[in-house]
């Protein structure tokens, strides 16, 4: 552990039941093959050899994080970056000129239109295109992986991890588009 990291401590009253505590006892183990050989796989297949993995979660954070103009706050894609990938601010800083330069020219960076010293990224005509093509990917990679689970159980599956991640990640899925019933779960979500 660094230094300046602590381990949260959860209040008594904050606590999960044991019952819970029973349920996840086989999650940790589980964690490192979907993180590792399922999340690491998956995450080549969008890159397609083509951008580093910093680089696709740059795009990623620019594109989840834009506002209806397209434009994301850097600071938000900085802190992002350097909270999954231990990175210092100068290298986020030539990660972005990388997305920014030949060959790539997958994003712009400005200046806010309301401070000189706050500055926003978006993603280019090239950067959306290259965008949906690691979605497609995705889709393939996970179409592929998933071929043998029917088609009810992985939309089971969704509804699930929806539920369970949309207390601590706002963007995983819409909850509302989410449903109690495993038949009426709209797939489409991430179209």
């Amino acid at each position: 552990m660094r230094e300046n990291d602590t381990v949260p401590t959860i209040p008594p009253e904050r606590r999960a039941p044991d019952s819970i505590v029973e349920a996840v006892a086989s999650y940790p183990g589980l964690f490192f093959s979907l993180h590792y050989d399922f999340g690491m796989a998956l995450e080549k297949a969008m890159r397609q050899g083509a951008v580093s993995m910093q680089q696709a979660s740059a795009l990623w954070i620019i594109r989840s994080e834009a506002g209806d103009d397209g434009w994301a706050r850097r600071r938000k894609v900085e802190l992002a970056l350097q909270t999954w990938f231990e990175c210092s601010n100068s290298k986020v800083s030539r990660l972005l000129n990388e997305l920014s330069s030949p060959p790539f020219q997958f994003i712009r960076q400005a200046s806010h239109p309301d401070s000189n010293r706050e500055k926003v990224v978006s993603l280019t005509q090239d950067g959306i295109v290259f965008f949906n093509s690691m979605l497609e990917k995705g889709k393939i990679f996970l179409a592929d992986f998933f071929s043998h689970v029917d088609r009810e159980d992985m939309l089971w599956g969704l509804g699930f991890m929806a539920k369970a991640f949309e207390r601590h990640v706002a963007d995983v899925v819409e909850p509302r588009n989410i449903a109690p019933d495993r038949k009426k779960v709209n797939f489409d979500v991430f179209s």
